[in-house]
């Protein structure tokens, strides 16, 4: 899906996050923008950007950060039409040694061990 089939939304982005200090929201294209996140350790990972390249590269940058018992949650890892994304997120599992289980939503999980 190109980049451009979405609108606007840094101010609504803002706008929900507003009620909570501690988010830090970061502009930009991933992996672009990777380099300016500061977090040390995530316990839980949410990937959903429609695009098997920004996504894998999320993944490997956040990996050494995520905790043990840490969650990676693919939204689109097991639906028609994102094959690519499927294929992308299952050479990272066997690059490292984990294993994804499919949900029955569509969705991939890793719980890191």
């Amino acid at each position: 899906m190109p980049v451009d089939t979405y609108g606007e939304c840094y101010d609504d982005v803002v706008k929900t996050f507003a009620p909570f200090p501690n988010a830090r929201i970061v502009r930009g294209t991933v992996p672009e923008v990777l380099p300016q996140v500061k977090a040390e350790r995530v316990c839980y990972l949410s990937l959903d950007m429609n695009s098997a390249e920004p996504e894998i590269a999320a993944l490997k940058f956040f990996w050494p950060r995520l905790s043990d018992g840490g969650i990676v949650l693919m939204d689109d890892y097991a639906y028609i039409g994102f094959e690519r994304q499927k294929s992308a997120l299952d050479e990272f599992a066997r690059d490292y040694g984990v294993s994804i289980l499919g949900l029955a939503t569509g969705q991939g999980l890793i719980i890191k061990n």
